[in-house]
């Protein structure tokens, strides 16, 4: 998905605004991808990660099985919305030593909106798959890659 940045939309009060949207992103990049066919929405959930591309774009790039049903609606130039979700916690009322007052959600989140370009080059793929397993695999003592498949 291209132009990661082009517009955040998700409704946050000004004093909780992440100042570094990406980086919820890069500690949280399992989310769900959104799109729509027609009238029926599609969601699925998979790894993304933010690259910035030698044209200084900022895209997310994830992969996304071929036999997966979404995969067959995708298109170039598609709109997409991709979700990222971190820790949450609901916040008791009871909680509070000011009084009254109402509960509350805490939780870390991003939204992307973007344009999406499927990739069906065999080696772009591959390349996308070695930017997943290495991001994936980054914290690892021993990281598995590509080259470890049968």
């Amino acid at each position: 998905m291209t132009d990661a940045n082009e517009t955040w939309h998700m409704y946050v009060p000004k004093p909780y605004r992440a100042s570094d949207p990406l980086s919820i992103i890069a500690a949280y990049p399992f989310g769900q991808i959104i799109t729509s066919c027609g009238d029926l929405p599609y969601a699925t959930s998979v790894p993304m990660y933010v690259v910035t591309t030698s044209t200084g774009h900022t895209e997310l790039v994830g992969h996304m099985a071929r036999n997966n049903p979404h995969a067959t609606t995708l298109a170039a130039g598609q709109k997409a919305l991709a979700t990222f979700h971190g820790p949450n916690a609901y916040i008791s009322a009871s909680w509070y030593k000011d009084q009254p007052t109402v509960p509350t959600w805490n939780y870390i989140a991003a939204q992307v909106r973007g344009t999406l370009h499927p990739i069906d080059d065999a080696e772009a793929q591959l390349e996308i798959m070695r930017t997943t397993i290495a991001q994936s695999e980054a914290a690892s003592q021993s990281a598995w890659r590509m080259e470890h498949a049968p």
